[in-house]
């Protein structure tokens, strides 16, 4: 019953997914805001959520909904923080047990806006949202990848890892653009790489092809973003731990499984 349920539970996630429409070059060059403002504010964003000891699941749908409004939004670069403190608040009130209000959201944002402001930009963001707010986060996702196996094994390490490979690509506008799914199951597989669980990465990529689709070019591109990601910020003594990532494609390696 136990493995039935979380398969159930990853269709249900990859359902939700699937109507996610694709957020494509929503930065265009005349926006005025630019791709280092939404970074630079996601950044603060998962700041704020450390601080506030919110979960991972919800400081990457904060980033979600960021992403979706301003895909769908014309926004202003003065009111960007205001935007990133309401999806910020919208996420809390939605997966958290934690009373943020509007004081909170009022010091967060530096006093900047009117209390009036944040209750109108929140209900406009979820007026924007179809009032929907069950977004798949590579978090959830991620996990029941894992726990679909029913293998009998602590995967807490492999998934500390892998949430941190996922926010990566959350807070990197151009990774960001990549789905859900994709965004897990290559962090996922970065982590098993660098634990060099090569042996179970194979199986696991196996259970999951002959259950999933799996589009090994679109991984692959998402998998190249991130480790050069990782290469431009890592120093130099850090490098070195990359460079299990780069051993081998996944397209190769669902090919030959």
């Amino acid at each position: 019953m136990t493995d039935d349920y979380i398969s159930d539970v990853l269709r249900y996630l990859l359902e939700l997914e699937s109507d996610l429409p694709p957020l494509g070059n929503y930065l265009s060059e005349d926006s005025e805001v630019k791709i280092w403002m939404r970074d630079r504010l996601v950044n603060w964003i998962v700041n704020v959520a450390e601080e506030l000891g919110a979960s991972i699941e919800t400081a990457q749908l904060s980033i979600t909904l960021i992403n979706q409004f301003l895909a769908k939004v014309r926004t202003k670069k003065a009111v960007l923080q205001l935007v990133g403190v309401v999806c910020l608040m919208i996420a809390l009130k939605f997966h958290e047990n934690m009373g943020y209000t509007l004081d909170h959201a009022m010091i967060h944002s530096a006093n900047l806006y009117k209390k009036e402001d944040i209750k109108a930009t929140e209900l406009f963001a979820m007026q924007k949202m179809g009032w929907k707010l069950a977004f798949p986060t590579a978090a959830e996702i991620s996990r029941q990848l894992l726990y679909v196996t029913g293998v009998d094994f602590d995967f807490s390490k492999i998934i500390e890892r892998s949430d941190a490979f996922a926010m990566e690509c959350y807070k990197d506008y151009h990774l960001s653009q990549h789905s859900p799914f994709v965004i897990a199951l290559v962090s996922v597989t970065c982590s098993l790489e660098q634990y060099n669980q090569h042996k179970f990465r194979n199986q696991w990529l196996k259970f999951l092809k002959n259950k999933l689709d799996l589009d090994g070019p679109v991984l692959d591109a998402c998998k190249r973003q991130l480790v050069h990601k990782l290469y431009r910020e890592a120093p130099e003594q850090g490098a070195s731990t990359l460079q299990p990532l780069l051993k081998e494609s996944l397209s190769s390696l669902l090919t030959n499984l």
